[in-house]
């Protein structure tokens, strides 16, 4: 099954077949015949697949607008992304480690998580979180919104969080709790929210009602086309190739260690009595110490 912009792009490339070249002829050929394969190859092995050079198929993408295989090839799986099922992203995944050498399914997604974070280390937002940080400061509150796949970013997040300051209104509890701390944001608030494809409806209403509330609004997404984009005073995009949703795991989770570590030292002072707190409480109460074990 074809989304409707891949669709739309298929029919843009088979008006187009008829002006073009020969070799380029053979390029929009072979993307109307096997759909399946847009955004999943580098440009070396969709070449090599087609039997045609690199710069035949570079020559192609700008044709359509595009200034490079790269973009074009970014575009499309975003178009994918956006519209995937989970069983899409399986079948997604699966297609994409096919491509790897025999044996080299788990060496396929080691490497793949490496080039999602050098994307982020390349690429570090470094104006952007300290201005996220100083808004972090002077708010009176912070919570975080993360629901379905981003769930889990949000909980980890809201636990950082709160082992450093007093500051955090959780919304991730019951219905009953997170319509109390929606009602109590204001224009001292801070909400993070967090957000990828295929985005939570809920996570993105939650962003819209605290924009109305005046609260400052943080976005961490995947691109400036996601729906959190417009609702964000600050906005994270993680430029991830996201082949299954365990892909976001390491760039998202990274981002929040650097906003948690770049806050702590920011305020020195009261992170640091914070967590002497925190380590008498659960020293006290969570651990077992001197724990003695049975003799058999």
């Amino acid at each position: 099954m074809v989304n409707e912009m891949v669709q739309k792009l298929l029919d843009e490339i088979k008006t187009a077949i008829p002006t073009l070249p020969a070799l380029q002829k053979k390029v929009g050929i072979f993307i109307c015949e096997h759909p399946q394969m847009l955004g999943l190859l580098s440009l070396s092995e969709f070449a090599e697949r087609i039997g045609v050079s690199r710069p035949t198929v570079s020559r192609f993408c700008r044709s359509l607008g595009y200034k490079g295989f790269l973009e074009f090839s970014r575009s499309v799986q975003r178009v994918i992304e956006d519209d995937i099922s989970h069983a899409g992203f399986f079948r997604h995944a699966y297609a994409q480690n096919a491509c790897a050498a025999a044996g080299g399914v788990a060496h396929a997604v080691v490497e793949r998580d490496m080039i999602n974070m050098h994307k982020l280390l390349n690429n570090l937002p470094a104006e952007a979180i300290s201005r996220c940080v100083k808004k972090m400061r002077e708010c009176v509150s912070i919570s975080v919104v993360g629901r379905m796949s981003a769930y889990p970013f949000a909980v980890y997040f809201e636990q950082l969080l709160a082992k450093i300051s007093d500051k955090v209104c959780s919304l991730s509890g019951s219905d009953v709790m997170q319509a109390a701390a929606i009602s109590r944001l204001d224009e001292h608030s801070l909400v993070f929210c967090i957000a990828f494809p295929r985005y939570s409806r809920v996570a993105v209403d939650l962003a819209a009602q605290a924009k109305r509330r005046k609260a400052v609004v943080v976005g961490i997404t995947n691109s400036e086309f996601s729906p959190l984009a417009p609702l964000s005073d600050i906005l994270f995009t993680l430029d991830v190739d996201i082949v299954s949703y365990i892909d976001l795991m390491g760039p998202v989770m990274a981002l929040i260690n650097i906003l948690c570590v770049e806050f702590g030292h920011a305020q020195y002072t009261a992170t640091e009595q914070r967590l002497r707190d925190y380590d008498a409480l659960v020293e006290e109460s969570f651990f077992l110490r001197n724990a003695t074990h049975a003799k058999h």
